[in-house]
């Protein structure tokens, strides 16, 4: 039946073939599949539009957070422009 469709061909040639057509398709779909999830990406304005918004409409002033927040701050004095020991004052500039 398969020597009649395609002359001069073995089942085991057939198969192959039929295989590596078949793995050539799930690449090929695999390779659509990325790119429809990469076109359903949102971008960083949307993303930056909606933590804002989630933010500003839970945000109070008046209530505290439940565990305490650390922060650090770092200064970084590049030049004292003047020092006065009478006031024991400085200036940075």
């Amino acid at each position: 039946m398969l020597q009649a469709l395609i002359p001069g061909w073995s089942i085991h040639r057939y198969c192959l073939r039929v295989l590596l057509l078949l793995q050539q398709l799930l690449v090929l779909a695999a390779a659509t599949q990325a790119m429809d999830t990469t076109q359903r990406c949102s971008n960083d304005t949307d993303v930056m539009d909606h933590l804002l918004t989630e933010t500003a409409l839970r945000y109070n002033r008046h209530k505290l957070p439940s565990r305490p927040v650390v922060v650090r701050i770092e200064m970084w004095i590049q030049e004292v422009t003047s020092v006065s020991e009478l006031t024991q004052d400085f200036e940075i500039g």
